[in-house]
């Protein structure tokens, strides 16, 4: 299994356990938004802004597998 696999596997895991009572699109908005929150508190606009791009390029396939493990190891 891949790191953007394992990545993929623990946010369905995560999800998972907020049950079925949303919309997907709804529920990955929300925790977007929730995301966006707690990195503005913590890193500031910019951050915010950073860590978006990384989880999208990430999920996307295009980073390393060293990167994404650092990534998973900081972020999540």
């Amino acid at each position: 299994m891949t790191e953007t696999q394992l990545l993929r596997a623990r946010i369905n895991e995560l999800v998972a356990q907020l049950g079925n009572d949303m919309p997907q699109q709804k529920l990955a908005r929300a925790l977007m938004a929730k995301a966006c929150d707690v990195a503005l508190n913590e890193v500031g606009a910019m951050g915010a802004i950073s860590m978006a791009e990384q989880a999208t390029n990430l999920l996307a396939g295009r980073c390393t597998e060293e990167r994404i493990r650092n990534y998973l190891q900081i972020k999540l």
